[in-house]
């Protein structure tokens, strides 16, 4: 049989190593200090690793020869041996520390087992029989820490050495990889790439801001036609480069970021600005082409009560300095053109008294046309003749171009990038006009006023609600906004945020950073294949349950997505999930970020188990987290599982997973404002809850005895569609939720040998709830742990057996059922108090009856 070795695309690359590990190996921690999941250090190790190997076959022509060789010598194509070289490299990390395996040499066969299974399926992936876990574990896997074996071995080890330095968990920032290139465990390998095959490792830092995050997909496409970006961090880009090349030009990045704030959007904002001027020109066109025939109207304190907020009202006319601030002169001298030929006709009043009343150079409009008030000069000139006068002033004010650059933007710019970049820009030479409420930034040129950050951003009304972080709240503020200027960059980020990603969104976070080529592949969607609940309780292949959370992995990220190349970023707008927006505001509620959170666990495994904040603030892009963790202005107790460190990254997971299967049965039966209310109450009883122990969070819907759910059938149907995913995460998050999901399974299903008709919820769990009342009432009396126990299970089987008759093996199950969960019971009132007790014990008894109608409607134990 001819062997397969075909080579293989690099999407296809990162599919095969994903579908040869488990969810559960996947989302591992890689290192007991890192939050790194086992998935993602892997794939972004092999993917840096195939990523150098492919500059080093492309830019030498010493280091194609050499793979070309080293392929023919494995039979195996060298884009699969340094990819999955890179994969395989930290093997010894896979399974977590088991507490059944003492010996130290066990554990090692224990991990060496499972990675050659993980080598074994990769061969069958790829079909190359050539691809052998001796091979991988005992040779390849050992480049990323021993010395370089031989010659032929100079390029792989090259790659993947460098491949895991560059995934170090102590790099805070792009400058701390200058650190460990100059350490003696990696000095030789970055020494070698550069003076064997000419190529060295080169930086760009960045600030992590939101015109930065926008403009770098630009950026790094504009690196690439001389470079090879490697891996983004949180404040910059590595990247590939022949050792005599130039560096960047900071002209360069000047230029992109020029033409992206006044370019390449320029006629769609033309058009913007046209349209808010019409909604306001219009607003009293009447009274306007009424000027026309009767000056005199202009003296009607009736229908012109003030000037100019009367004719021009506040809510919907703006100055038209603040809705020209990112137009270029000649697009603004273009907008003058389009707006006299409209109105001309048919109101020029309306041209006439909108700048000469309502801009904010108003004063010099006035002074050039020899303008006193409105009321006298609408009845002294002739509008034709003063419209013919007015144009060359606003085309003189609004329309001159600008200096051929831009001190606003230069000062950005030359704050923001550093690195291996050379500054060919002109100094900033102004004295700064002012200061941007928003930001700090120094304002040089005529700028908008901070009224005009809420039009920016779509706010109703023109209104924002912002938290200024440098300063407090005013009483005076609506006297002192008018004074206040914003700089171009809020505007424009503004601006950006109320036409492509408004507020609230989710934001993915990596650590130390994430290889370009990898955050350029990854794609979450919002179809949904496949049942992930059911998927990762059958720890199904990673790729499986990737697939099933909305993921792809293909070329070109989606353009509802906010990709940041140079901060380790990614945005990801509300409407993404739900094709719909919500009302704009920068200030986060809880209702949004119970909503979010429901889609917040599918993102992380999109990510490869990603931490993700859910944020509205511009301001507010944080940095890594040291785990998985989903952050936000309203942070919950479970929204980290911090209990123990053992399978931290698993176990966050199910809880967040667990929340959203509570979640969607909530909505299912809750209408209209009662979903917020439902949710709330569910989330307020799952933080009580956790925090007692993180397996009782699941137990937690906010509906306990009593209230309008108590007897609801539609409820009970719609928990029972997650019942299974649920009752497997109360068995895996904790020792107390192991055993008592196994308890509450046994007594569960013996209920159903029991109980043969189809009985009330009373007539079911009516037995437990007189042994919980038995029990909290020994509670203030002196009695041991294990006569409260006995007293509560004895009761509890005899109100059973007064109703139904037991057999003695029934009776048997039953009982050690019932003590294993009163057990249990008696912790959770030590580690908690008493009412809460109280509450949790009828969370349970609400528990156990839905694990009856499994049971019965099932038919099968399971």
């Amino acid at each position: 049989m001819e062997k397969d070795t075909t080579i293989m695309e690099y999407n296809d690359l990162v599919k095969t190593a994903l579908s040869s590990i488990t969810f559960k190996e996947g989302v591992r921690e890689a290192k007991v200090r890192s939050p790194q999941s086992f998935a993602f250090h892997t794939i972004s190790v092999g993917t840096i690793a195939y990523e150098i190997c492919r500059t080093i076959y492309e830019m030498s022509d010493t280091g194609k020869t050499t793979l070309d060789t080293l392929s023919k010598t494995y039979s195996i194509p060298w884009e699969q041996l340094c990819f999955f070289g890179g994969f395989i490299h930290d093997w010894n990390k896979l399974p977590g520390e088991d507490e059944s395996v003492q010996n130290k040499e066990d554990r090692m066969a224990k991990k060496e087992e499972e990675a050659r299974a993980i080598i074994t399926r990769i061969a069958e992936l790829t079909k190359n029989p050539n691809i052998k876990p001796d091979l991988f574990i005992r040779r390849i896997a050992l480049t990323a820490e021993g010395p370089l074996p031989d010659t032929l071995h100079l390029p792989l080890w090259i790659a993947v050495k460098l491949g895991d330095m560059l995934m170090i968990s102590d790099i805070r920032s792009v400058n701390d990889v200058y650190y460990f290139m100059n350490s003696p465990s990696y000095l030789q390998a970055i020494n070698a790439l550069k003076s064997v095959y000419g190529i060295e490792l080169r930086t760009l830092s960045s600030s992590p801001r939101l015109f930065t995050l926008i403009a770098s997909k630009r950026l790094v496409e504009q690196l690439k036609s001389e470079a090879v970006p490697l891996i983004s961090y949180t404040d910059g880009l590595v990247y590939l480069s022949r050792v005599n090349s130039q560096p960047i030009f900071l002209s360069k990045v000047y230029n992109v970021m020029e033409e992206i704030m006044y370019g390449s959007g320029s006629e769609d904002n033309l058009n913007n600005v046209k349209e808010n001027l019409n909604k306001c020109l219009q607003k009293n066109i009447d009274i306007f082409k009424e000027l026309e025939l009767k000056p005199e109207v202009i003296d009607d304190e009736e229908r012109v009560k003030q000037i100019p907020n009367s004719i021009f009202p506040s809510k919907i006319c703006k100055p038209f300095e603040d809705l020209v601030g990112l137009l270029k002169p000649e697009s603004v001298s273009k907008l003058i053109d389009d707006l006299v030929a409209e109105y001309k006709d048919v109101a020029p009043w309306a041209l006439i008294l909108y700048f000469a009343e309502k801009s904010n150079k108003k004063d010099q409009i006035k002074k050039e046309l020899g303008l006193g008030k409105a009321k006298e000069y609408v009845k002294t000139f002739k509008s034709e003749e003063l419209l013919e006068k007015l144009i060359p002033v606003l085309k003189k004010l609004y329309g001159q171009k600008r200096e051929t650059i831009d001190q606003n933007l230069l000062s950005f710019v030359k704050k923001s990038f550093g690195g291996d970049i050379e500054d060919d820009l002109s100094k900033v030479v102004k004295e700064p006009m002012s200061y941007c409420i928003v930001c700090g930034m120094p304002i040089y040129e005529e700028s908008a006023r901070f009224t005009q950050y809420g039009f920016s951003i779509g706010a109703r009304g023109g209104t924002v609600e912002i938290f200024i972080p440098r300063a407090k709240a005013m009483d005076d503020i609506d006297r002192l906004r008018d004074d206040w200027k914003i700089c171009p960059i809020c505007n424009f980020e503004a601006g950006y945020l109320s036409k492509v990603s408004k507020p609230p969104f989710a934001l993915v976070s990596f650590y130390p950073g994430i290889p370009i080529r990898l955050l350029e592949s990854i794609n979450v969607g919002n179809d949904y294949e496949g049942d992930v609940f059911q998927m990762i309780e059958e720890n199904s292949y990673y790729y499986d349950v990737f697939e099933s959370s909305g993921g792809d992995i293909k070329s070109g990220s989606d353009q509802n997505l906010i990709v940041s190349y140079l901060s380790s970023k990614i945005l990801v707008p509300y409407r993404h999930f739900t094709d719909k927006d919500i009302r704009i505001s920068t200030r986060l509620s809880k209702t949004d970020v119970n909503d979010l959170m429901r889609y917040v666990p599918l993102l992380s495994i999109v990510y490869l188990a990603s931490p993700v904040f859910i944020s509205s603030t511009i301001m507010n892009i944080p940095m890594e987290e040291g785990k998985i963790k989903v952050d936000s202005v309203f942070n919950y107790s479970w929204m980290t599982y911090s209990k123990e460190r053992k399978d931290v990254n698993y176990r966050t997971l199910l809880i967040l997973l667990a929340y959203k299967s509570k979640y969607e049965a909530l909505v299912s039966i809750c209408r209209g404002s009662d979903i917020e209310n439902c949710v709330n109450s569910m989330v307020e009883e799952s933080d009580l809850y956790y925090a007692v122990d993180p397996s009782l969070f699941v137990i937690a819907f906010g509906l306990g005895i009593g209230s309008v759910m108590d007897e609801n059938k539609q409820f009970y149907d719609s928990i029972l569609r997650y019942l299974n995913f649920l009752d497997f995460v109360m068995g895996e998050v904790s020792e107390m939720g192991e055993t008592l999901s196994s308890s509450i399974n046994l007594l569960s299903s013996e209920l159903v040998n029991v109980i043969k008709k189809r009985s009330s919820k009373y007539d079911v769990v009516g037995f437990f709830r007189d042994g919980v009342d038995v029990f909290f009432r020994t509670s203030s009396l002196t009695l041991k742990k294990e006569d409260r126990i006995n007293l509560a299970v004895s009761d509890a089987i005899s109100s059973l057996e007064s109703k139904y008759t037991l057999r003695d093996e029934s009776k048997s199950k039953l009982f050690f059922a019932l003590r294993d969960i009163f057990e249990k019971l008696y912790d959770i009132e030590n580690n908690s108090d008493r009412s809460l007790a109280i509450r949790i014990a009828n969370s349970l008894t609400t528990w156990i009856y839905l694990q009856f109608l499994y049971f019965e409607r099932s038919g099968e134990k399971k």
